[in-house]
C-alpha cells in the first residue's frame, strides 16, 4: 500500500488544491535503477523522456521508487536483458539516486497535474493495463483511464508483477474483460513507483549521483 509520509508530495498536491500547504519540509531522495552507462547519462545530461518505451504502468516516462532495494532489483533486470545482446556482456548495473527538489514557482506548482493511486484496486489495475496495450487499441475503443495523452504530470501508485504483461496481452486480444476478468487477477504490489511523464514534471527532480552495484 502506497502512504504518503513525506510533506514534499503532500505539498505538490496540497498546494495545487488550498494553496496554503508550505513546501516541501525535509529532504527527500528516490531512485532509478537501470544499466550503467544509462545511469552515466542520466547524471551528466538530465533525463531524456524521448528514451521510454510506450507501453508502461503508467504510460510513457520517467520511473523512480523510494525503495532502494527495488531499484537495485530492477537495475539487475535491466542489465540481465540488456546482456542478452550481442556484444553486450560487459554492461553493468547501475542506481541513480534523485534529489527532490524545492518549487518555488508557484505557477508550476498549480499546473502539475497529479494522479495517485492509495492501493492496488481495479481503477490501478485497468489504468495500467490500458497503458501497457498499444495506442491504436485505446483509441479504437476510446478508453479514457491512461496517460498515454499525458494528462498527469506525475503518477503515483503501486507497483505490478511481472505478470501484468501478459494479462494486457490477453486484455487487447479481448480474452480477458474489464468488467470482471481484470478484477479477478489483481497482483500483489512490488512496492512503490513515481512515474515522471512531462518535461515540466522534471523540474521536481534533480539526478545527484549514480552507484554501480554487484
Amino acid at each position: 500500500m502506497l502512504v504518503f509520509h513525506d510533506k514534499r508530495w503532500y505539498s505538490i498536491i496540497r498546494k495545487r488544491n488550498s494553496g496554503i500547504e508550505p513546501l516541501w519540509g525535509r529532504e527527500m531522495y528516490i531512485f532509478h535503477g537501470t544499466t550503467l552507462d544509462a545511469a552515466i547519462d542520466i547524471v551528466t545530461h538530465g533525463i531524456n523522456l524521448k528514451k521510454s518505451n510506450e507501453r508502461l504502468d503508467f504510460g510513457p516516462g520517467f520511473y523512480t521508487t523510494d525503495n532502494r532495494a527495488f531499484a537495485e532489483r530492477t537495475a539487475r533486470y535491466r542489465t540481465k536483458k540488456v546482456r542478452g545482446m550481442v556484444n553486450r556482456q560487459s554492461v553493468r548495473p547501475a542506481v541513480v539516486t534523485l534529489e527532490c527538489c524545492e518549487l518555488n514557482d508557484e505557477e508550476l506548482l498549480r499546473e502539475i497535474r497529479l494522479k495517485k493511486f492509495v492501493f492496488s484496486g481495479i481503477s490501478w489495475l485497468e489504468f495500467v493495463i490500458v497503458n501497457r496495450c498499444s495506442n491504436e487499441f485505446v483509441i479504437s475503443n476510446q478508453y479514457v483511464n491512461h496517460n498515454k495523452d499525458f494528462k498527469y504530470d506525475i503518477v503515483l501508485g503501486p507497483t505490478a508483477d511481472g505478470g501484468i504483461a501478459a494479462i494486457a496481452a490477453d486484455f487487447e486480444k479481448k480474452r480477458i474483460t474489464i468488467e470482471a476478468d481484470l478484477l479477478r487477477n489483481i497482483l500483489p504490489s512490488y512496492g512503490t513507483q513515481i512515474s515522471f511523464h512531462t518535461v515540466r514534471s522534471l523540474a521536481c527532480i534533480k539526478p545527484i549521483k549514480y552507484d554501480i552495484i554487484d
